[in-house]
């Protein structure tokens, strides 16, 4: 696939509501394409996009909860009054970006891995691009794609529940595996969505 192309049916699955609030972009000085919350009616969170459920199935994950994950790390509300992941979003050093596109997001993450910083957050799972590159195989366009990256949360998610057998303490541990306080502070973050996703499921 080539960098600015991504499969219609991807974006479809995933991206249900995928425009951001409109007249929320906004470009910094190196011209990076981020976004910021509007005001007004306080947006929903949009039902479980289909491809969720199918990952789901395929890495045997609750689909409830990989996207309560997602929400966690990337929501952003679009222009249909609905919250969704967004899966053009990094992080570094814990501050949040979110880009119009996907080679905007390539690029940003590229810049900073060139320049030696390996620990960047990526995508719509927020898959850390130090610890979890080996599930790109070392691509990092790869780890730009929504899908690819959400079976790479997945997979890592399931590893931790295979260790616990329980769901919740994977979710933390999806977070951090080391740091009980840390893991407990996220868990807590992912069941608050959670609640809102459950909303959505009635």
């Amino acid at each position: 696939m080539r960098i600015g192309t991504i499969s219609a049916a991807v974006i479809l699955a995933i991206l249900t509501f995928a425009s951001p609030s409109q007249g929320s972009a906004s470009t910094d000085a190196r011209g990076r394409h981020a976004t910021k919350q509007v005001k007004g009616a306080k947006p929903q969170v949009a039902p479980i996009p289909p491809a969720y459920y199918e990952v789901a199935m395929i890495k045997r994950v609750p689909a409830d909860l990989l996207y309560s994950i997602s929400l966690a790390e990337s929501k952003l509300p679009t222009n249909k009054g609905r919250i969704v992941p967004w899966p053009w979003t990094a992080n570094f050093k814990g501050k949040g970006y979110r880009f119009k596109t996907r080679v905007a997001l390539y690029q940003f993450c590229k810049r900073l891995i060139d320049q030696g910083h390996r620990s960047v957050d990526i995508g719509i799972a927020q898959v850390n691009w130090r610890w979890h590159s080996g599930r790109f195989g070392g691509d990092l366009w790869a780890a730009t794609d929504p899908w690819t990256n959400l079976n790479a949360a997945a997979d890592y998610l399931s590893e931790h529940y295979q260790k616990s057998r329980n769901w919740w303490l994977a979710a933390g541990q999806y977070h951090n595996p080391t740091d009980v306080a840390k893991a407990t502070a996220y868990r807590k973050s992912v069941y608050k969505q959670w609640q809102y996703v459950k909303q959505t499921m009635q």
